[in-house]
């Protein structure tokens, strides 16, 4: 009988050293992002820093013996100890390189550095993290030892059959394709959350007015202020739905308690981590979802483990996740649950076979539990029907639709009982929409094609960078030659593009409402490169050259937004022809007024926003008394839409019985802790409403004007052949009701409305960028000729010098008032707040 040996990873203890020093380094990557978001809890950067060392340890060599799993567990606490070190940044090299970020240890000698970390470590907090550093090196053993024994594989004769030593080095390099995409994931994980700026996520970033499209937004963008950051204004309303689920009675009309799924997860964690941290956790356990899809769908497809690990690195970087991943806003988990079920249309051989009902109907469970997430779930709908039209019989599709739509029917059905009555913004949107085209199509024939081709084409080209949109689209081509797969791609991209390009005459957002169908754009892409890297040695180099090139291109796309080129971003929200403009210009040149303020970022910024000026107020305190009936009331729809999924996807009894209580008892045990818990919740003040101005009365600010940055001005206005305007911020329904005079050096300038707040001042401006006139001072008074209040935005402190209210007021802000200079195109060239 042949002697019989297990297939073992090399055992190399130089190599898992190694492995355990390049784990500190990247976690303490990860652990100084999570200290610039201002966390100071350390239970997830600690157990985070155990597995991902344990894992490298692992496949980078393993350690002979039965100590390994100890040596394993010490080489964790050093690890987790010097990456905790290093994300202090205890000798500034991280704050010096990032220059004009500063912060309370900023510049402070190492001990007092270390002595501001850990001031705020109190309570439960340092009860927690003393527990993630003492639990650190048992969970870094034990994963060790599960991942040696999880690689060791099974058993294989010694001998010389070709086929099961074949078969063996199949596996292990599976493995290996798959702890590479791991590793990429953790990695791209670290950058997102290094690059991270919590003043301006690139969901913010969007919406700032580089052009006309947002030219109503003040600099800050559509914002709130929270203690003085700016927080993107859509992202607020999560917040209040998981206050909403940890039981305070609301009565509101926000339309995005339709999509409450999102807050519903993150209500399970958020009396333990906080509201905005809960939130922004649930968007990482998205993110792994949708890795973990796009890998699936690629070797569901392809059958190809090499195409699947370069998918999910190309993902990885993929535009959406990075855009709104710092962002508690509901689009990644939209995303991922978008790729997850394309995966499991395409694992099921959903579009090759037929399959019988059950199957059917568990997919419909599922995407009726989308569409309390997002708006995704018709685009899910549309791909399931096109891909089962020619295999699937029609009544299963027809049932299985009807079962997803009640969903969404009977959540909006059952708000109004629980307390909440949302506005149908949705279906205004639609019922716009419908007449635009309508109106369109009664037109001449040739127009209204062009104008269909032109949305349809601008949702095809937005929503990642162009290297790999190219990639995608040369990977669809070699698939349709081939017809492995092409049909598949088409019916995934097709629901949402047609789904932007509906609502393009009224919506202004284009990226994130395609950015589900970029899974197959990564699947394709990876495909392609696989197949060129097993050819001869020059197509292998080529396409690993061409691989590096897009790979580099999409991750400066990425990040843009964090040094101040705000392009990307724009064309991922506005699409091409609105963000064309944006690409070929420089960034904005972005001072202050009086020449005593920092300037904010991106906008080459010298300061944080509170240094900017920006007021630390907050918001009114609405947030009613916690009540647990109110926690177990709203909760229990979900409970059941969740409940319905589970006894649709598990056939036996006795797991589905299990399956069932243990979502019982989570679910009740979260609804009964959250009210005894004391939760800070934010409390964002709008600054869009700040400033509120009696009915027949006024309001009047005065503004001490550097010369230089009158100077500045006007060269940029002459070097354009642009007039120089004037924004002041609000409502629209506010500018109906307001008059606007405009003083320089208390002489009156006249002042042209031109729409979103913005007025055009009629100045001389010679040749030379110099007016006849050039005041020291700058007065704007607000006049309300209404009957009713009249409200408008500021973000800036009452306190800052050389700004003065004229007249008494109760706000905590002064009116938002900045001088502009755009260009031909509309693009923002010179800002002055």
């Amino acid at each position: 009988m042949d002697r019989v040996r297990p297939v073992r990873s090399i055992a190399c203890p130089y190599l898992a050293v190694a492995a355990g020093i390049g784990g500190a380094a990247l976690c303490a990557l990860a652990w100084r992002g999570w200290t610039i978001s201002g966390n100071d809890l350390d239970l997830l950067p600690a157990i985070g820093s155990a597995l991902a060392i344990a894992f490298l340890i692992e496949r980078a060599g393993r350690l002979e013996g039965r100590g390994g799993p100890a040596l394993a567990a010490g080489m964790v606490a050093l690890s987790v100890a010097g990456s905790k070190f290093l994300g202090w940044d205890p000798l500034g090299i991280v704050e010096r390189s990032m220059a004009g970020e500063t912060g309370e240890a900023a510049g402070l000698p190492v001990v007092d550095r270390w002595r501001t970390a850990g001031s705020g470590l109190e309570g439960p907090t340092l009860a927690v993290n003393l527990t993630a550093y003492l639990a650190a090196p048992l969970i870094g053993a034990a994963a060790y030892a599960a991942l040696s024994r999880a690689c060791r594989g099974g058993a294989v004769e010694d001998s010389s059959a070709p086929s099961d030593v074949t078969e063996s080095c199949h596996i292990r390099g599976d493995r290996r394709w798959a702890a590479l995409a791991a590793a990429f994931v953790i990695f791209a994980t670290a950058v997102r959350w290094v690059a991270a700026w919590p003043e301006s996520t690139g969901f913010l970033q969007m919406t700032f007015p580089v052009n006309g499209v947002h030219s109503a937004n003040s600099l800050l963008g559509y914002a709130m202020l929270v203690d003085g950051r700016p927080v993107m204004a859509e992202t607020v309303p999560a917040w209040e739905q998981v206050a909403w689920f940890g039981g305070a009675a609301r009565s509101d009309t926000n339309f995005r308690y339709r999509r409450a799924g999102y807050a519903f997860l993150a209500a399970h964690v958020a009396p333990w981590i906080g509201t905005e941290r809960a939130l922004l956790f649930v968007n990482e356990l998205a993110f792994v979802a949708a890795m973990a899809a796009v890998w699936r769908l690629a070797t569901a497809l392809f059958r190809d483990r090499l195409a699947a690990m370069i998918a999910v690195c190309l993902a990885s970087f993929g535009c959406g996740f990075f855009f709104h991943g710092d962002a508690t806003s509901p689009h990644v988990l939209a995303f991922a649950l978008y790729y997850v079920g394309i995966a499991w249309l395409v694992e099921r051989g959903f579009p090759d076979r037929r399959l019988a009902w059950p199957v059917h109907a568990r997919f419909a469970t599922f995407v009726g539990l989308v569409s309390l997430v997002y708006n995704v779930a018709p685009m899910l709908l549309f791909a399931y029907a096109c891909l089962g039209l020619r295999t699937q019989a029609r009544r299963h599709l027809a049932a299985a639709a009807g079962i997803a739509i009640a969903f969404a029917v009977v959540w909006r059905w059952a708000l109004p009982a629980i307390g909440i009555f949302p506005e149908p913004i949705e279906e205004s949107y639609l019922r716009g929409s419908l007449a635009a085209w309508w109106e369109s199509a009664r037109g001449a024939p040739f127009e209204f094609i062009s104008r269909a081709a032109g949305s349809i084409g601008e949702a095809l080209t937005c929503f990642e960078s162009p290297g790999l949109l190219a990639a995608g689209m040369a990977g669809w081509i070699a698939l349709f030659r081939a017809r492995r797969g092409a049909a598949v791609a088409a019916a995934v991209v097709a629901g949402p593009v047609l789904a932007c390009a509906l609502f393009s005459p009224v919506a202004t957002a284009r990226g994130y409402l395609v950015y589900g169908s970029s899974c197959v754009v990564h699947v394709l892409a990876g495909r392609l490169a696989a197949v060129h890297a097993r050819g001869g040695h020059a197509r292998r180099a080529a396409m690993i050259g061409l691989l590096v090139l897009v790979g580099l291109t999409q991750v400066v796309w990425c990040l843009s937004h964090r040094f101040g080129w705000l392009g990307p971003v724009t064309v991922y929200f506005q699409g091409w022809p609105r963000g064309a403009a944006t690409m070929a210009r420089a960034p904005t040149e972005t001072v202050s007024l009086t020449g005593r303020d920092a300037n904010p970022f991106p906008f080459r910024r010298t300061g944080s926003y509170i240094e900017s000026g920006a007021s630390p107020a907050r918001g009114p305190d609405r947030e009613p008394r916690r009540r647990i009936l109110f926690a177990l009331a709203s909760r229990f729809p979900f409970v059941v839409a969740i409940g319905t999924f589970v006894c649709a996807s598990v056939d036996d009894r006795r797991r589905r019985r299990r399956s069932v209580a243990v979502l019982v008892s989570v679910t009740s045990v979260a609804a009964l802790t959250y009210p005894s818990r004391p939760v800070p919740e934010p409390r964002p003040l709008d600054i869009r409403e700040s400033v509120s101005i009696a009915a027949h009365g006024s309001t009047r600010v005065r503004v001490d004007v550097a010369p230089d940055v009158w100077d500045r001005m006007l060269r940029h206005a002459s070097r354009t052949g642009m007039p120089v305007l004037l924004h002041v911020g609000g409502p629209p329904d506010a500018y109906a009701q307001l008059e606007i005079d405009v003083l320089f050096d208390d002489r009156p300038v006249a002042a042209r409305a031109r729409g979103g707040g913005e007025y055009e001042l009629e100045l001389d401006i010679d040749s030379r960028g110099r007016s006849s006139a050039a005041p020291s001072t700058i007065t704007v008074c607000w006049t309300n000729r209404a009957d009713r209040i009249a409200r408008i935005a500021g973000w800036q402190s009452v306190h800052l010098a050389g700004r003065r209210w004229m007249d008494a007021s109760a706000g905590p802000c002064l009116p938002a008032m900045e001088l502009r200079v755009r260009d031909a195109s509309g693009h923002l060239c010179f800002a002055a707040y």
